[in-house]
């Protein structure tokens, strides 16, 4: 794992929603990812242009903010279910 080089910046784990009209299960597809910041506010635009140069159609650009935060968590978290997941 590589070592935090910036004090002032750390690892944050965002978790967004995909828009409505991207997903037929809304309210349960989610996208999760890092980013590396100051601030947590700072990490969701990060992670919300990963999303959006994930999809393989639209303006990558204009996706980027119909991604909505959900969450932010610090450090560098795995996620092990959510809604879409058979259990």
């Amino acid at each position: 794992m590589a070592r935090n080089k910036n004090p002032r910046r750390r690892w944050w784990t965002v978790m967004l929603l995909y828009p409505d009209y991207m997903t037929g299960d809304f309210g349960a597809d989610i996208f999760m990812d890092w980013a590396m910041a100051a601030i947590p506010q700072d990490a969701v635009p990060i992670v919300q242009r990963k999303a959006a140069e994930a999809q393989t159609v639209g303006n990558k650009l204009e996706l980027a903010n119909d991604f909505r935060m959900i969450a932010v968590w610090r450090g560098r978290t795995r996620l092990a279910l959510d809604a879409t997941s058979d259990i």
